[in-house]
């Protein structure tokens, strides 16, 4: 598949991020995965914020959603969705002091699928 340039991780604060979540990030795909079909993973308030939150956007939902942020990448977004192979691909949106990234994570070491199924069901 060909990942369009605005899903890919920018090498800034995001990955750290990603680094640091990534099991409360597969928890949430593969989660979401199971009860709403595929969509987007997203967390919402990273710090400098005191908490964050974390949410699952379900592929119908994601326009509205992404046209609500005013964010620009919607078709890109939306083709990622469609397109991803859950047992071993995430989606990720990051928002941070207004900012939305969104990033496609693929060729993962460990599957969500595998480490959340006994969870998850």
């Amino acid at each position: 598949m060909h990942i369009p340039h605005q899903l890919r991780c920018s090498g800034s604060w995001q990955d750290q991020f990603i680094h640091n979540h990534f099991l409360q990030i597969g928890f949430w795909a593969w989660h979401g995965y199971i009860h709403h079909g595929p969509g987007m993973v997203a967390c919402l308030n990273i710090p400098p914020a005191a908490e964050y939150d974390w949410d699952f956007i379900p592929h119908p939902k994601v326009e509205s959603y992404l046209r609500g942020a005013r964010a620009i990448t919607i078709d890109a977004v939306l083709e990622a969705i469609a397109t991803y192979d859950p047992t071993s691909m995430i989606v990720v949106l990051l928002t941070s002091n207004n900012t939305i990234n969104i990033n496609l994570l693929q060729n993962l070491k460990i599957s969500c699928f595998g480490i959340w199924k006994p969870f998850a069901d």
